[in-house]
């Protein structure tokens, strides 16, 4: 399983206190400088700097730095995204989409825009992430979310460049407006992200949903974007131009007619994991009970493991309770020792109804070997129980703690602060709770730590161990240095495991 948990200790300021408090055109400038870097994670941080800073015009020097960032390996979608988030954002788009070379990149803008604005304004309910979302409604609105630039997209809708008409189309399929129907509905749709997209316009529009069409994005043959069968990097570098299937099941999670699920059972085979989530989605948000079946089936298949994947689908079973699903759950709970035993426990006591104190495995046997017979979902308590809990809100056996938080994972990443900002007592603490939290771990976990000041450092250079003395003694001797690299080091911390 290639999915690391990330515990991060950091006492420097955000980048918008940094800004506040630096004179902006010095910061900007040493920005500038920072881009010519080597490494990319610092080309990145430092474009972040001149994304989210007000300039009110874009000249063309930071015109051609965005472009040029746009075009390094693996920095297009994280371009566009940070761009999004600019207070200048619509600035961006007008002024890069004035250059030919620049126009790809402000249709993606408005793409990432109008994904963020959607995941915004999502209710927690409409999000199966649960617990890494955040309790609140707009707990993961961004600071900058906003609707689109409706008259710029009209424009990029009809343009020659066959990848601005597609990534305006994302954007209108998350933003649809009435404006945007004519265009859309006359794009040809024989192959790319089109068919897709254009169901998902129609869906988020409240329109028919075209059977032809669900036939074409949901088919094998349709040219898609390369399969992603890892959860981890490739996973956060492509996270807007997405398979035409992913836009189709999602549309048919919203629409939510049930004649469309043998599609989405089909799609639980994809090789790619952005549509298999996707699907697993749409089926939770349809809700049919015969769904029940498939969804045990993959939960349980060890191909299946990847953990976005099985929270996904526990996800979906518990919001589809049925008592077929009590043996299997328990079964799996038996197996598992990681985090996904609070969203395995979260399932049971969803179909259950109640918030019990049952944490593992032998408690849930007991209880069903003596209720088993009897048992009856009831739907009504499903759902209260649903409305008032997350994941979080379980109790299951920790696997050691940090800073008197429970650690669930059984595979995870330390990322520390070691600037001189941490200098004195915080230091001193950080190297206490660190070596108590390690002394601390169950012998099931793997681990890692990074360290970051000016320079990031890496414990273990081969992904996770569990050799509890050397890092121990690792963490006795960390230096502090100058700079606070927390992007940088959060984004490596990502790639372990």
């Amino acid at each position: 399983m290639k999915i690391v948990f990330l515990l991060i200790v950091c006492c420097s300021l955000s980048t918008a206190e940094l800004l506040s408090n630096l004179d902006s055109a010095m910061n900007i400038n040493k920005c500038i400088d920072l881009m010519k870097h080597k490494e990319s994670v610092t080309r990145r941080t430092a474009f972040g700097v001149i994304a989210m800073t007000k300039h009110g015009t874009i000249n063309k020097e930071l015109l051609a730095l965005a472009i040029n960032q746009s075009q390094s390996e693996h920095e297009f979608d994280k371009t566009a995204s940070l761009l999004a988030l600019s207070p200048d954002r619509d600035v961006w788009c007008e002024q890069l989409y004035q250059v030919k070379s620049g126009q790809v990149l402000a249709a993606a803008i408005q793409a990432a825009s109008a994904m963020m604005y959607v995941l915004s304004q999502e209710d927690v309910e409409g999000i199966p992430l649960g617990d890494l979302v955040g309790r609140h409604k707009n707990a993961y609105k961004p600071a900058y979310a906003d609707k689109i630039h409706t008259s710029l997209v009209s424009k990029m809708l009809q343009s020659k460049i066959t990848l601005v008409r597609e990534y305006a189309l994302i954007a209108a399929a998350y933003q649809p407006n009435s404006v945007f129907d004519k265009v859309v509905a006359e794009m040809e749709s024989k192959s790319g992200i089109v068919p897709g997209a254009k169901i998902l316009y129609n869906a988020r529009s409240k329109k028919p949903l075209d059977p032809a069409l669900i036939e074409k994005a949901m088919g094998r043959l349709s040219k898609q974007p390369k399969p992603l069968r890892s959860p981890n990097g490739d996973l956060m570098n492509n996270v807007i131009r997405l398979p035409s299937m992913v836009f189709a099941c999602e549309a048919l999670g919203i629409h939510a007619d049930p004649s469309y699920l043998e599609h989405l059972y089909a799609a639980l085979g994809h090789k790619d994991v952005r549509v298999q989530m996707e699907a697993v989605k749409a089926i939770g948000r349809i809700a049919n009970v015969k769904s029940v079946e498939v969804l045990l089936e993959h939960v349980s298949d060890r191909r299946f493991g990847l953990w976005p994947l099985q929270i996904q689908t526990l996800d979906a079973l518990a919001r589809i309770p049925a008592v077929k699903s009590i043996p299997a759950l328990i079964k799996l709970l038996d197996q598992s020792e990681g985090r996904v035993r609070l969203h395995i426990i979260y399932a049971l006591n969803a179909i259950k109804g109640e918030k019990t104190t049952y944490q593992n495995a032998k408690q849930w046997s007991q209880w069903w070997s003596e209720h088993g017979e009897t048992f009856m979902v009831d739907a009504a308590n499903s759902k209260k129980f649903r409305d008032a809990y997350l994941p979080i809100d379980m109790h299951v056996p920790s696997n050691g703690d940090f800073y008197g938080l429970p650690i669930y994972s059984d595979r995870l990443c330390f990322v520390v602060d070691t600037s001189y900002s941490m200098k004195g007592d915080r230091i001193a603490n950080l190297r206490e709770q660190l070596t108590m939290s390690v002394e601390s771990l169950d012998k099931s976990v793997f681990f890692n730590l990074v360290d970051f000041g000016g320079k990031i450092n890496i414990y273990y250079e081969g992904d996770l161990c569990q050799d509890k003395k050397g890092l121990i003694d690792y963490v006795a001797a960390m230096p502090l240095s100058g700079g606070t690299r927390s992007f940088d080091s959060m984004e490596i911390g990502m790639q372990i495991g």
